[in-house]
């Protein structure tokens, strides 16, 4: 996924709908409002310049980087 500008997670969440992590490299932002109501995601890892889209959007439960 190296060099893309933007990433939507859906995709990753349908394939893995158990993952407890999720970690992104090679993007310039990711929209992680689509993670907000995964059932075990607990955990968002991306480089220190990506963007985070909405995610204030996201529960408590989730932590960032």
């Amino acid at each position: 996924m190296a060099g893309q500008a933007a990433l939507d997670p859906r995709a990753a969440a349908t394939v893995f709908p158990a993952m407890t992590s999720l970690h992104i490299y090679g993007v310039d932002a990711i929209d992680v409002n689509p993670l907000a109501t995964h059932p075990t995601l607990i955990r968002i890892t991306t480089p220190p310049t990506c963007r985070l889209l909405n995610a204030d959007k996201l529960p408590a439960t989730i932590k960032l980087n």
